[in-house]
């Protein structure tokens, strides 16, 4: 199998960017937005709890609109 031997450290971002779990969903977006980034860590202190994607919050931001209209 080619590449067999190539390390996750050749792909990965070195310089990880967070949030923390009390952040809200428009401060995710826009931190997503600024660094066109699809995926953030979510943290609780120094411990890695789960991680939020552009999918996650974009359902949620249309019906947080659609409630304003």
């Amino acid at each position: 199998m080619p590449n067999q031997n190539i390390t996750m450290r050749k792909y990965m971002t070195a310089e990880v960017k967070t949030l923390p779990a009390s952040s809200t969903i428009e401060e995710a977006q826009n931190m997503m937005a600024e660094l066109g980034f699809r995926h953030l860590p979510i943290m609780e202190g120094a411990k890695l709890i789960g991680i939020i994607s552009d999918r996650d919050i974009k359902p949620r931001i249309c019906i947080r609109e659609s409630i304003l209209l």
